[in-house]
């Protein structure tokens, strides 16, 4: 009877150890064509064992071309309780062999009687990709985030309702649970009726911050940022930006072989362009002169002879699409002036919002004497700030020409470097020169290969001394670079608990505390195993001290003070002065365990 009741007790035993279970699959897409590969991920996750799948997905039209696995384990501890995920993760690659709707069914598995299922797949195969209609385009849920809980992208905007040639600024924000990077360099998406201007190249930005969303720890940077310009009014929906990333560089639920390729893609924007306003618009206006600018005009002289060049030139400063600005119109027919052909230049800046300086050169000929005004120069663009037109004259360059002005040869001397004419003798046309200064020199004849061969002869010999030189300095560097290493590595206690009790007294403001107070956990690694934890997981860090030959048991307590003090700091969890000060000495007395080990 005592044997039967221990039987059954152990039934029960077995059921309540027993956690949850899930199962979830997903493909890198809805949409593929028949030169498409589908790539299939299943991830059982569980909070006790690791459950394998016995029987996988075997669906008519596709062909199954390449299977993996991998495994991985998650500890969180929260409030001193720690809860652990175990996860296996499947990736399938499939080949189309038609075309249609392919239905995946749920995968299920049975555990200690209880029946877990996944869900199901609806895939679009058809025969190329201007067939492939999204449905999801026609939908609300397009604009939310496409949360995942192990990495998705999100692109937000600084502005929703903007005027019609006024900056959007969109950024793409990367969330993160594990270091990754990308599988090719992704391209920003088509933005039809929009001028655009990259602001910095896709790359991982080395500011990243770390947010808690859904209540998941993400790592979150920018990946991409743009400047788009609208040039039309309307409603618009902003396409969204997909990259795709390497799955062998994920140490955590995404790890997979080094093949895999996971593709993600943002949340839509929806953007309203208002049209620019017809009240008070100026007569010269032209559209895509939006921002904020100043504008001057100056002469390169003001008093000058017939036929004599001067420059007009006409410059615009400020923020907007400084690209595409457009300059106060010259006519072209200007009495007793002559026109050539001018020059534009562009020096663009973002930091994000678009600026810089927009030049304008143009040669003039005056060709009779006389005062004159030729020049009514007149800049107006829209403010959206201010939501108004602003209008900037330049009439008043007047230009003295005197008649005792003379036609230059290029043989005389122009003591100003200033533009003149020469006649060119052939057709008795004039035309535009330039006359540098001549200055008289006096030339000496000089042996330029015996100047070569002592050059490298002395080269020669001294080669081997900065040889030895460089050797000597690296040397001592390095020696130095040594020394100061061994001091920190020997230091590295010591100077961690008193930094730890100067914390002591910043217990005010708790985020600042746990900041401190990791950043201090931080220098001790650096300084003590020249471990840095920047961009590690927890799991990476521990494979590190466990090199150190430090136990299992210290490792494990100083990776639960760096989780616990994170979560505290995110997750805006209310802690008392008492509990701050338990935090300080639980952790001073986890390292002291540590120097004990490495002696």
């Amino acid at each position: 009877m005592g044997k039967k009741l221990l039987i059954i007790l152990l039934f029960f035993i077995s059921f309540a150890l027993w956690g949850e279970l899930k199962i979830e699959m997903s493909s890198d897409s809805q949409n593929y064509t028949l030169d498409d590969t589908i790539s299939l991920t299943i991830a059982v996750i569980s909070d006790s064992k690791p459950v394998e799948i016995k029987q996988f997905p075997a669906p008519e039209n596709l062909m199954l071309l390449a299977k993996s696995k991998s495994t991985s384990q998650r500890i969180e501890v929260v409030n001193g309780e720690t809860f652990k995920e175990i996860s296996i993760i499947y990736s399938l690659t499939y080949s189309p062999s038609s075309v249609g709707k392919i239905k995946i069914d749920p995968i299920s598995i049975t555990e200690k009687g209880t029946v877990y299922t996944s869900n199901s797949l609806t895939l679009n195969i058809v025969e190329k990709s201007s067939d492939i209609k999204d449905d999801f385009e026609n939908s609300d849920k397009k604009y939310e985030w496409p949360f995942d809980n192990e990495m998705f992208i999100v692109a937000q905007a600084d502005k929703n309702t903007v005027y019609q040639g006024e900056q959007v600024t969109i950024k793409y924000y990367l969330y993160y649970r594990t270091d990754v990077d990308f599988a090719e360099q992704p391209a920003l998406p088509s933005f039809k009726d929009f001028w655009i201007e990259e602001l910095s190249k896709n790359k991982f930005v080395t500011n990243r911050t770390t947010k808690v969303y859904k209540g998941y720890y993400f790592k979150v940077t920018t990946i991409a940022q743009v400047a788009v310009f609208p040039m039309k009014a309307g409603e618009f929906d902003l396409p969204p930006f997909s990259a795709k990333f390497k799955g062998d560089v994920f140490s955590s639920m995404l790890s997979s072989s080094p093949n895999t390729i996971y593709k993600r893609t943002s949340n839509y924007l929806k953007l309203t362009v208002k049209p620019l306003p017809e009240e008070g618009k100026p007569d010269n206006f032209i559209t895509g002169n939006v921002g904020n600018f100043t504008f001057s005009a100056i002469l390169s002289k003001t008093n000058v002879s017939v036929n004599e060049p001067i420059t007009l030139k006409m410059i615009i400063k400020g923020k907007g699409n400084i690209k595409n600005i457009t300059f106060p119109k010259i006519s072209e027919n200007i009495d007793g002036f002559k026109l050539y052909e001018p020059i534009e230049k562009t020096n663009l800046y973002d930091d994000p919002i678009i600026s810089g300086e927009k030049e304008y050169s143009v040669a003039i000929k005056p060709e009779k004497e006389g005062k004159f005004t030729p020049f009514d120069l007149s800049f107006s663009y829209f403010d959206p700030q201010k939501e108004k037109y602003v209008v900037l004259d330049y009439n008043n360059l007047e230009i003295t020409v005197n008649s005792n002005g003379q036609i230059l040869k290029t043989t005389e001397q122009n003591t100003n470097n200033t533009a003149s004419v020469q006649t060119n003798e052939n057709n008795q046309n004039t035309i535009l020169t330039t006359i540098k200064p001549i200055n008289e020199t006096y030339q000496t004849s000089v042996n330029y290969e015996n100047i070569a061969k002592m050059i490298f002869i002395l080269l020669l010999f001294s080669l081997p001394l900065i040889y030895m030189l460089i050797s000597f300095i690296i040397k001592a560097k390095l020696k130095n670079i040594e020394n100061q290493s061994y001091i920190l590595s020997k230091n590295a206690y010591k100077n961690t608990v008193k930094s730890l009790n100067m914390l002591k007294k910043e217990t005010n403001d708790i985020s600042l505390f746990y900041q401190k107070f990791y950043q201090t956990i931080a220098e001790y690694l650096i300084n003590r195993f020249a471990i840095s934890i920047k961009g590690l997981t927890t799991e990476q860090i521990g494979l590190f001290l466990e090199k150190k030959n430090i136990k299992e048991s210290e490792i494990r307590s100083l990776l639960n003070q760096i989780e616990n003090s994170e979560f505290i700091r995110f997750s805006n969890m209310k802690v008392t002065q008492s509990e701050m000060f338990e935090s300080i000495e639980n952790i001073k007395a986890v390292l002291l365990k540590i120097e004990e080990e490495t002696k």
